[in-house]
This record gives C-alpha cells, sequence and structure tokens, in this order.
C-alpha cells in the first residue's frame, strides 16, 4: 500500500508513514501496523478482523492432512482406491468425477435412453410432493407416461428442487440399471469424504505403515508450500495496488462507467462536498461507537452519490460453490448465515461497511453500487480487469452494526 499523495502524511526520522486525521476525525492509521487508533490511543477493528468473525477459516493442519492421504493413496494404490473411500453416502450422492462407473447425471441417463427410468422418477416425485392427482394431471398434458421426460426443462426453471430430487433419484437409478444393484451400492457406499479423510490415519497406520510414513512426510511439505504461495500471493497483490494507486495519482484521476472523476490532493471523506465528481485512492472511513476502521483502495463520488471499489488479486473470486450438492455446500456464521461462505460474499460485505460507514460521516450522501475489480499482478492492463458488481448485502451490514454496538454496551 503506498500511501504517498494521502493527507497528512508523516515520515520523519524513520517513523511510520501514516494517514493522519485527528484534526478532522479524530482518527490516525499507521501502515507498518495496519492499526486505527483515536486521539486516546485505543485501537479500532479492522473490517477484515471484524469479518474474519463471521466465517470459517482455512484449517491448515485439516486439509493438509487430507490432501496428504489423497496424494499417497493415490501414488500408493492408484486414483480407482482413492475414488473408493472417497465417495460419500450410501444412496442418491456420489462422486462426480467417476463418470465412466455412474450414470450420474440425468443428462448420461438420457444419453443411455433411459427414459423410462426418468418418467418413474418423475412420477414417483411428483406423486409424493402433489399427490396422485397432480401427478395424472401432468401425464394428461404431455400425452402419458412415456412422455414425461419432455417437462424436465420446464420442472428445471420453475421447480428446482423437484428437478434436483429428480436428478437425484435417476443418478440412483440409472446406475442400478446400467451396472446393477451390487456394483452400485459398492461403488456408493458410506464413507468419510476428503472433509474426514484424517479420521483414517489411524486405521491407515495399523494397516499399510509405509502409507502412513509417506503422508506424514508429506503434511510438513504441504504446509510449508502453502505458506510460501500465500506471502508470495500477499507480495504481489500489494505491490499491484501500489502500482494501480501511483496510476491515479499520475493519470490525475480514474476513469469509471465513461465518467472521469478528478484526483484532488488533500480529499478526505470529511472534506468532499455533495457537487464534487472525485476520487479518494486509499480512503479512510471508521466509526467511534464501534470502534472500527477501515480503508478502501477506492472512493468515487459523484454528486452526492458514493461508490466503493476495491482491487482484489486472487488466483480467483468463487460466487458459486465448486460442487453443486447443496448438502455439501458452508455458509457464513452469526448475521451473515444466509451468505455461502466463499470470498465474493466476504468482499461484498466488506465494500459494503465500508459504503456504510461513510454514509455514517455523510449522511447527506447516497449509496451508489459497489465494485470488485478482479486483476492479477501479471496482467498490469485495465481492460484485462473482471468488474464485478457486489452482491446485495445491505440489508445485513446493519444487523452485523447491531452485534457490535450490543458488545459495546456490555
Amino acid at each position: 500500500m503506498s500511501l504517498e499523495k494521502n493527507k497528512e502524511i508523516e515520515n520523519n526520522d524513520g517513523q511510520d508513514r501514516s494517514i493522519d486525521l485527528t484534526n478532522v476525525g479524530g482518527i490516525r492509521f499507521v501502515e507498518s501496523t495496519h492499526t486505527y487508533t483515536n486521539t486516546e490511543g485505543v485501537r479500532y477493528t479492522g473490517i477484515t478482523t471484524l469479518l474474519g468473525r463471521f466465517h470459517d477459516h482455512f484449517d491448515t493442519d485439516k486439509v493438509a492432512t487430507n490432501k496428504a492421504i489423497k496424494d499417497s493413496v493415490i501414488n500408493y494404490y492408484g486414483l480407482e482406491k482413492y475414488n473408493d473411500i472417497r465417495v460419500k453416502e450410501a444412496g442418491k450422492f456420489v462422486i462426480r468425477e467417476n463418470y465412466d462407473k455412474l450414470a450420474k447425471t440425468l443428462g448420461s441417463a438420457y444419453q443411455y435412453q433411459y427414459l423410462n427410468v426418468i418418467n418413474q422418477v418423475i412420477k414417483d416425485v411428483i406423486t409424493n410432493v402433489h399427490g396422485e392427482e397432480a401427478y395424472m394431471g401432468l401425464e394428461k398434458q404431455v400425452l402419458g407416461f412415456g412422455n414425461l421426460y419432455k417437462k424436465l426443462n420446464k420442472i428445471r426453471t420453475t421447480k428446482p428442487e423437484f428437478f434436483k430430487t429428480i436428478e437425484d433419484e435417476a443418478v440412483k437409478q440409472a446406475s442400478i440399471t446400467k451396472y446393477g444393484t451390487d456394483e452400485y451400492k459398492k461403488l456408493s457406499k458410506s464413507v468419510d469424504g476428503f472433509d474426514n479423510l484424517g479420521t483414517k490415519l489411524p486405521e491407515i497406520k495399523r494397516e499399510t505403515p509405509k502409507l502412513y510414513e509417506d503422508i506424514n512426510a508429506m503434511i510438513p511439505r504441504l504446509k510449508q508450500e502453502w505458506i510460501d504461495t500465500n506471502l508470495r500471493a500477499i507480495t504481489e497483490g500489494s505491490a499491484e495496488h501500489d502500482r494501480r494507486e501511483q496510476e491515479i495519482y499520475s493519470d490525475g484521476g480514474y476513469e469509471w462507467n465513461g465518467i472521469w472523476f478528478e484526483y484532488i490532493e488533500g480529499k478526505n471523506i470529511m472534506t468532499v462536498t455533495m457537487d464534487d465528481v472525485c476520487v479518494i485512492p486509499e480512503c479512510m472511513v471508521w466509526n467511534h461507537d464501534m470502534e472500527l476502521g477501515g480503508l478502501a483502495d477506492i472512493f468515487l463520488f459523484h454528486k452526492g452519490t458514493i461508490y466503493v471499489l476495491d482491487y482484489k488479486t486472487n488466483a480467483s473470486v468463487d460466487i458459486k460453490p465448486k460442487i453443486n450438492i447443496k448438502k455439501y455446500w458452508t455458509y457464513m456464521l452469526g448475521p451473515c448465515s444466509e451468505l455461502l461462505d466463499l470470498n465474493f460474499f466476504h468482499y461484498s460485505l466488506q465494500l459494503k461497511i465500508y459504503q456504510e460507514m461513510a454514509l455514517l460521516l455523510r449522511p447527506e450522501f447516497k449509496a451508489g453500487v459497489n465494485i470488485i475489480i478482479h486483476t492479477t499482478s501479471d496482467t498490469h492492463y485495465r481492460y484485462k480487469d473482471a468488474m464485478i458488481d457486489c452482491h446485495d448485502v445491505s440489508h445485513i451490514v446493519p444487523n452485523i452494526f447491531k452485534v457490535l454496538k450490543y458488545e459495546k454496551k456490555k
């Protein structure tokens, strides 16, 4: 992060650079420690730290153990053995990588011409959910049992929950039809799945000592690789942030949506006016009641409207879960529990909190859209950036603030 152009920079005699807004807001930010303090020296919570309370953190030990078991089992026995111990839950859900052994989707069931399987599943699901009369009405619409599959696209769009049930059951029935009940049960037997592979360690140690040694040797190596990758990503990400910030200073502003936002040296959240069309890079916001502080990459002000943009240099911004099976999805915690635990939703909350803190400081302004700028350090061109609209979390952020205010009162 570069603070060369921001207001009230201290850098004398080797002191830490800082943004000092004590004269207008009673707040100061120190770059080296990334801390916000008020005039009495009270340290405020940063937004990233705050959001960390509402989602699970990466469990390095657990994931490293699971990954070591996976890689070692594949090396030792082959992929088929690993898939055999990874498959989750008898019955309907199976690992979808094992395509050659299981007809795992409606598409594959259709491909193998198991239309009667699909028709029967549709009949069973509609009858169980809606009753016999509803099913008979549907059959009449499609001119008989043999044409029920033609309703799949409509069911997919109008009743996705029924479609999922139909899909799951068709996976099972089509698999049994093609491979037989015994083979299906063998392949879909209940075991622990990737997240709980670590529970297999005692069994592996007892039955295959050499494999156990390989796993234990791999765990610290994996952890160190992740540490090195993380440090490299932080360094490269910081450099990219700095480069983009310096572009704003050297260009004299920032263009977004066909509008030129002027950079005016010395502007901060408390001095910007309702008539300004300007950009404030590294814009600091705060709230004394909740003891919160934050520093957003870009604040844009357009005649009374505030937009927040933030650079993200992750390998990906995850909007959807990688596994399309709801029972394996994880959600955020507390007031954010309706949101999937994915970085897209973390970022959406982060930017909205910045914006809401700004509006608490300047209630005469109104909120505009917030944008995640997904870039990478090896593509230094704005035209390659992905501009991602944030999820609407406007109803969640006030509840986060309520939690903080309640805690401060106790």
